[in-house]
């Protein structure tokens, strides 16, 4: 069967493990150059990306997974080695972009160099969606958002942990704040301090 460049432009893997071990030995590197777009499940995904260079790659779309999983494949939080740092910058930050701004900040920030300057980048620091626990929101206030709070323009924040959000820094660059899960009389006794 000959090979067209819409059938090998955009690919999507579910495939078992036969299947993937030819798919990435045989035939990847023959129409990697034609790839601007995978669709990829967790457990391949690394498999498949170190397959071939990937020229023309321009998305990556992941399916199937938890962001926990996908932190610990960033990070080598599980133990193993991890080659997925060995990928370029570029298809690392497609990957990050699947995770909330929360999540990248939370899990890279000081892992090293090269991921805290991902996790830094502007797109991250902006557009902030806070929903964590204590344990978290104690970290968040204390440690991340001093170092980033000059680059953050949007806030989508609760009304129990808006107050210590607001306070941990000032804002300089903030010009929207979103409220969710309130109550109106709540919100109006935060507002009037009554």
């Amino acid at each position: 069967m000959a090979r067209s460049v819409n059938n090998t432009k955009f690919l999507n893997f579910s495939i078992n493990n036969v299947q993937l071990d030819r798919f990435c030995c045989e035939i990847l590197p023959q129409i990697q150059h034609n790839i601007v777009e995978l669709t990829l499940e967790i457990f391949s995904m690394e498999r498949i990306l170190l397959a071939c260079e990937y020229s023309n790659l321009t998305a990556i779309v992941l399916t199937n997974f938890l962001p926990d999983i996908l932190l610990q494949y960033l990070t080598g939080m599980d133990g193993k080695t991890v080659h997925l740092l060995d990928l370029p910058d570029e298809i690392l930050l497609i990957i990050l972009k699947k995770l909330g701004s929360v999540d990248v900040l939370y899990s890279l920030l000081n892992i090293n160099k090269r991921l805290d300057q991902m996790a830094r980048s502007i797109n991250n620091t902006k557009f902030l969606n806070f929903s964590m626990n204590n344990v978290q929101l104690n970290r968040f206030c204390c440690e991340i958002l001093p170092q980033i709070h000059h680059n953050i323009v949007e806030l989508t924040l609760d009304i129990f942990s808006m107050e210590r959000i607001l306070l941990a820094c000032e804002y300089s660059n903030l010009t929207e704040i979103v409220l969710t899960n309130f109550l109106p009389d709540i919100l109006l006794q935060y507002l009037t301090g009554k």
